[in-house]
């Protein structure tokens, strides 16, 4: 396209005609990219907040865990560890026994970082120990579902179990 622009226009008409195509390009490129950014901005929103809301209701030496580890230790200030392994019976009294050596004070989890189902378990089948003390939800077709849930773990749980 170029060379038939040069060849009838001259070569400064060339040239114009390849920087506005490069130009447009780089245009759409950018219009594409801020509205992905400006989307996905706030797709972790909630575990930040989670992460705020257990510096605000824990002491500096308490501990969480959480999948979202990274995220949580940074704005909780707070120590916290994960945990991602496969074989489901061992691994989730594993867990147990760590939560329970290490006084872990809050279990997050979320959809942000899933982990294994059998986490998800664990609150349901030790309801007495594992108390729901802060639920994020998003509307999904009219009705809230969880996505981020904090859980405490009571005191009674490091003693009997």
């Amino acid at each position: 396209v170029s060379d038939i622009v040069r060849n009838n226009f001259g070569k400064t008409a060339a040239i114009v005609l390849v920087v506005l195509i490069l130009s447009s390009g780089a245009y759409f490129q950018f219009k594409s990219s801020d509205n992905l950014i400006k989307i996905k901005r706030d797709s972790y929103y909630p575990v930040k907040e989670a992460g705020i809301w257990v510096k605000e209701h824990s002491n500096p030496g308490d501990i969480v865990f959480s999948r979202s580890w990274p995220q949580n230790n940074y704005y909780s200030q707070r120590e916290t560890f994960t945990f991602d392994w496969n074989n489901q019976t061992t691994q989730k009294q594993t867990l147990l026994n760590l939560l329970k050596d290490k006084n872990t004070r809050f279990y997050v989890l979320s959809i942000f970082e899933p982990g294994r189902e059998w986490m998800f378990d664990i609150p349901q089948e030790h309801k007495e120990y594992f108390m729901p003390v802060k639920v994020y939800t998003q509307d999904v077709n009219g009705q809230q579902q969880p996505i981020l849930v904090i859980y405490e773990i009571k005191k009674d749980f490091y003693k009997t179990y």
